[in-house]
């Protein structure tokens, strides 16, 4: 009975046969947890579950099932030993019972813990990790940069020059950087074709959670868009033409077009645009 009271909630079976310090250790610790969490479900259920799309909140609760069901373990055979010492272990129905109920624990635990990696592995392709600032480019002007033409998977991107009788392409991107933040991603991706012979425009918007990309080389990225400049500028051996040309060939490669121009700004950069804006719409009125 005392293992199964302990199967049910460590330090039950301490508690069941007296041993009241050991179901307090066995008992506390794992009551405490879950008060705590279920304070948090309470509060914000929604935010919970939110919250486990976040790998290191999925991470965590992962490491707490694999530790609740060893807890639970180590409380079950404590419990075994202290209500028939060390002859209980020796006896097969005590024995056996055991091992029944930990096979149950450790079952139940593993479908857990599966379904807690699951929602890490969902969080990996969701979220993107930190950055180094310098894994960024800072705002710039126009500026040529190796295009990518419609190409096979195997090929590789050949530099495009804009004629006048072509369209010319250029890559606008948002980069998420400045002094205050650690990492530099591209969460706003736009490609703007411009007919110079009609003045026709047209805009493309790539979402920035696009993730497992083919790519001109055939190896497809499996992270998201948004991350592969930083990317990029981190592996020079295998994107040797830097961080925003790795993402204009790989924009262009997506829209079958070159590539011929990009334009980036950062944090930084958009508060001056605004701060232009204000002070010459000012000096207007």
């Amino acid at each position: 009975m005392a293992t199964f009271f302990s199967f049910l909630w460590p330090g039950l079976g301490q508690l069941y046969v007296g041993a009241r310090r050991s179901a307090l250790i066995f008992g506390l610790p794992l009551l405490v947890v879950l008060v705590v969490v279920g304070l948090q479900a309470l509060s914000s259920p929604e935010g919970v579950l939110i919250g486990l799309f976040t790998p290191s909140t999925a991470l965590t609760v992962l490491i707490l099932i694999v530790l609740f069901g060893a807890w639970r373990l180590i409380s079950m055979g404590d419990a075994l030993g202290t209500a028939g010492r060390q002859g209980a272990w020796r006896k097969p129905v005590p024995l056996v019972s055991f091992l029944v109920l930990a096979a149950i624990v450790i079952t139940t635990h593993a479908a857990a813990a599966s379904l807690a990696y699951q929602f890490y592995d969902a969080g990996r392709l969701i979220f993107v990790g930190q950055h180094d600032p310098d894994g960024g480019v800072q705002q710039s002007p126009f500026l040529p940069t190796p295009a990518a033409a419609s190409l096979a998977p195997g090929e590789t991107a050949a530099p495009s020059q804009p004629s006048k009788s072509s369209r010319i392409n250029i890559l606008l991107t948002g980069i998420d950087s400045d002094v205050h933040r650690s990492h530099a991603l591209n969460d706003t991706i736009l490609v703007a074709s411009l007919d110079p012979t009609t003045g026709d425009l047209a805009m493309v918007s790539f979402p920035r959670d696009m993730s497992r990309l083919p790519t001109p080389s055939g190896k497809p990225y499996m992270g998201k868009i948004n991350s592969l400049m930083p990317y990029a500028d981190k592996h020079p051996k295998e994107y040797p033409e830097g961080g925003i040309a790795a993402l204009s060939q790989e924009v262009g490669f997506l829209l079958g077009v070159p590539v011929d121009y990009y334009a980036s700004v950062d944090l930084e950069g958009f508060r001056k645009l605004i701060d232009d804006y204000v002070a010459r719409t000012y000096v207007r009125q």
